[in-house]
């Protein structure tokens, strides 16, 4: 059993149904974790719960606390996550204000902004990912994660932390499926990340004693989900440009 319905509808309203860490928003795709878990005393109640969104919520299943590998999160850091964007989100209206200082916003805007080279463009939104391209073009995007640990790189208007929120996500899920579905060649000395469709396609690469029709339909679903997941990060930053510059009066 899970909270119920009057818990679960505050708890949406306060969050505005965003991921409490990581402040994408989720709207359907969004779970109600236990802070305390119900097997060591946790309540059904509003103060033990926290919104996350899918990836979040799987994190809090990972590093035991009695396996030695890992940092999970305590209950004391999940209920100052929320708190924290509780609090924001329910003063959003003040982050609108024509008083606000937006020069910190401006800065991080430009900082976000410029990870998205014109070597980056052109990889996401016109070549096609599912063959190779070169080893380095994404490092910005993993400096990029890094720094969005840093509580300092947040912004305060709560609509563009939104924005934000889920371009990292879409940052995140594109650098994890590849990280997993691309190799390191070296071609004609330069480092290339290729995915097994462009094996298939240059190096006749058919283990298993499958054919290469086969094996050619096989993993061509993975390059075109790379595709789509290089496609989805460039909508997600399209989005976000639009809509902050609005925001920003840029």
């Amino acid at each position: 059993m899970g909270f119920p319905e009057s818990v679960a509808n505050e708890a949406l309203t306060l969050c505005g149904r965003c991921c409490c860490i990581c402040h994408k928003f989720c709207g359907t795709k969004i779970e109600l974790h236990h802070i305390k878990q119900k097997a060591y005393g946790g309540e059904d109640i509003l103060e033990n719960c926290i919104p996350l969104c899918f990836d979040c919520h799987s994190d809090m299943g990972k590093a035991d606390p009695k396996h030695p590998k890992g940092k999970r999160y305590s209950e004391a850091e999940l209920k100052e996550h929320r708190d924290n964007w509780y609090k924001k989100v329910s003063g959003s209206s003040f982050c609108h204000s024509e008083e606000v200082d937006s020069t910190a916003d401006k800065k991080l805007f430009k900082e976000i902004s410029e990870v998205f080279t014109t070597s980056v463009r052109y990889w996401l939104a016109e070549a096609d990912i599912g063959g190779s391209h070169p080893y380095h073009t994404f490092d910005s995007f993993v400096e990029l994660l890094h720094k969005s640990d840093d509580p300092f790189f947040e912004f305060l208007n709560v609509e563009i932390e939104k924005l934000k929120g889920s371009l990292l996500g879409s940052i995140k899920d594109f650098l994890s499926y590849k990280a997993v579905n691309t190799f390191v060649r070296n071609i004609y000395g330069e480092d290339l990340c290729v995915t097994r469709q462009w094996m298939i396609n240059h190096e006749d690469w058919t283990p298993h004693n499958m054919s290469y029709e086969e094996y050619s339909e096989l993993y061509e679903e993975q390059a075109q989900k790379l595709n789509d997941l290089a496609t989805a990060v460039w909508n997600s930053y399209c989005e976000f440009i639009r809509q902050s510059r609005r925001l920003l009066n840029l």
